[in-house]
């Protein structure tokens, strides 16, 4: 009895110095006892731990027992009974035959029910025969544990920030972490540069970590891998594929001064571009409609500004900017054109003076364009407007004595808008002919938060539209559905709103059923209908939210 008793203090301070972490998540309270009555169990609990630990509610985890027997049993079970609902056992372990004086281990499933939570456990040896098989021995042992079920890595993604095609954008990856794992988040892309970070990222707990990218299409794909460790030291990864939306770069701006030239007369004017993202590069400016010493005019970009001077007599009116800009965002290069038309008049005997603004329009959008004529007495002129439909009928007729300034609304629909006006003075006519550019550039813009929602159930996001234009709407109705091919996500939505300030936001909140085989961007389409001081508008989009497959999930070890 003496050496059986020795053996196992041997067996317990062996196993104590060697035992890992995992040992402390599984806690002893009665480990039974050996060395007595071989009619009875006689055997000893020496160490329980996780062997391998539930992922999720519901999923099965494995309970590893190391037991010390002094007598020899045949035919043993070995059954889980927890005693609280967190855990759920599970197949009972079956060993077949136990020798006298041996240590052995059982592994027993359990089922875990909810994570993060401590259970006790009953674990019941019951013995059906002893050493001989003649006899039905009937015998059972009871070891109690307190198991404490741990909680397993999780992660989710998502990204935050503007990002323009061919250009480093930078953006913010949200790592949302709930039991504060530690762990590597790394990210790559095939269809776009990622130029930080380069290197994996250690954090513990939620994250915000800064990306720079140069998405290479309209949506990028980026692939966000994280590195962790579960309670037992086991390596878990997980990939998450978020979409990188990108827009094109706002184009150039380019200005000239003075406002007004004078025909057949030589003008010094100073030429102004202006590129985005403060970049260095160059602008090659043409000039139709006029004469010039030297086309085209070259105009050096420092910190997204450049300026030339140049003189040119005017031929006709107006006369024509074009400028084809180059520039450099982090090495990488962008190019854009735009233009300007100045109008052109007859110096000092001019009997009248024309000027519209703006000199650049949006297409599909309501635009206030103003006109303002100056001209010596009193004065009536027409004017007709082609290339867009207007607030007021054709032609438009102004009256005034010096000066009158007359506004109206203009909705383009194609690349360029004209301008026809005829002023009649007491001295004579005078005509004019304005030709305004239209760039596509949006008023109203719709942008989903948050951008990427997970497949498979209910999903809320919130859609923040915006005014970006310089006009007051009044009031207006948002009305919103999913695309062709995406309507059993959800029906059509509308929304009633007022005074929406330029630069302002309200906020609309839509709710969509993302099927759970969905994945990839879900477009959703949107139409504006709006009413401005000087008339009504509608406008229409298209925004994307991104359906998220769970994440894939390799275990190591």
């Amino acid at each position: 009895m003496t050496a059986k008793y020795s053996t196992l203090l041997i067996l317990l301070a062996a196993l104590s110095l060697a035992a890992p972490p995992a040992q402390h998540l599984v806690q002893i309270g009665a480990a039974g006892s050996s060395g007595g009555d071989c009619s009875t169990v006689q055997m000893t609990l020496l160490d329980a731990r996780w062997s391998s630990l539930p992922q999720y509610n519901g999923s099965l985890g494995a309970l590893a027992l190391t037991f010390y027997s002094s007598c020899t049993y045949n035919a043993v079970t070995f059954t889980a009974v927890p005693q609280c609902p967190y855990l759920s056992p599970g197949q009972p372990a079956f060993v077949q035959h136990i020798s006298a004086g041996s240590t052995f281990s059982v592994t027993l499933p359990v089922y875990a029910e909810s994570l993060n939570a401590t259970c006790p456990v009953e674990v019941v040896a019951s013995a059906e025969y002893g050493a001989d098989f003649s006899t039905v021995l009937g015998a059972t042992g009871a070891y109690f544990l307190t198991v404490f079920v741990p909680p397993y890595p999780y992660f989710s993604v998502s990204l935050k920030g503007a990002a323009y095609l061919g250009a480093p954008s930078r953006l913010t990856l949200e790592v949302r972490n709930p039991y504060s794992f530690p762990a590597e988040v790394s990210v790559s892309s095939q269809s776009a540069a990622v130029l930080s970070p380069t290197s994996p990222v250690a954090i513990r707990g939620d994250a915000s970590i800064p990306l720079v990218v140069v998405p290479f299409s309209s949506q990028s794909p980026i692939v966000v891998t994280i590195a962790s460790q579960d309670y037992l030291g086991n390596p878990v990864s997980y990939t998450h594929t978020l979409y990188v939306s990108a827009a094109q770069p706002p184009p150039p701006k380019v200005s000239v001064s003075p406002g007004v030239l004078y025909l057949d007369t030589a003008n010094e004017v100073n030429i102004t571009v202006e590129v985005p993202f403060g970049a260095n590069g160059s602008a090659a400016v043409s000039i139709s409609g006029a004469s010039v010493s030297t086309s085209p005019v070259v105009v050096p970009i420092v910190d997204g500004r450049g300026t030339a001077v140049v003189s040119i007599t005017p031929l006709q009116s107006p006369v024509v900017f074009q400028v084809s800009a180059s520039y450099s965002v982090g090495g990488y290069q962008q190019s854009a054109q735009a233009s300007t038309a100045v109008e052109a008049i007859q110096p000092l005997a001019a009997l009248a003076s024309l000027a519209v603004s703006p000199q650049m329009l949006i297409a599909n959008s309501a635009n206030n364009l103003t006109v303002a004529i100056s001209a010596p007495g009193s004065f009536n002129a027409s004017i007709t407007i082609s290339g867009a439909s207007t607030s007021a009928p054709m032609p438009a007729y102004i009256s005034g004595r010096g000066s009158a300034v007359y506004s109206l609304v203009v909705y383009p629909y194609s690349q360029q808008v004209s301008l026809s006006a005829t002023i009649k003075t007491d001295r004579g006519v005078q005509q004019y002919t304005v030709s305004l550019p239209v760039t596509t550039s949006n008023i109203l813009l719709a942008v989903p938060s948050p951008s990427s929602v997970a497949a498979g159930g209910n999903r809320t996001v919130t859609v923040e539209l915006i005014n970006q234009g310089s006009t007051l709407i009044e009031k207006g109705v948002v009305v919103i559905t999913p695309a062709a091919g995406y309507s059993a996500l959800m029906g059509t939505v509308a929304y009633n709103f007022s005074s929406l300030a330029p630069l302002g936001v309200i906020e609309l909140p839509i709710s969509f059923i993302v099927p759970a085989g969905q994945a990839g961007p879900i477009p959703f389409q949107y139409t504006v209908y709006y009413v401005t001081p000087l008339g009504s508008g509608q406008e229409q989009g298209t925004f994307y939210v991104q359906a998220l497959q769970s994440p894939s999930l390799s275990v190591t070890s």
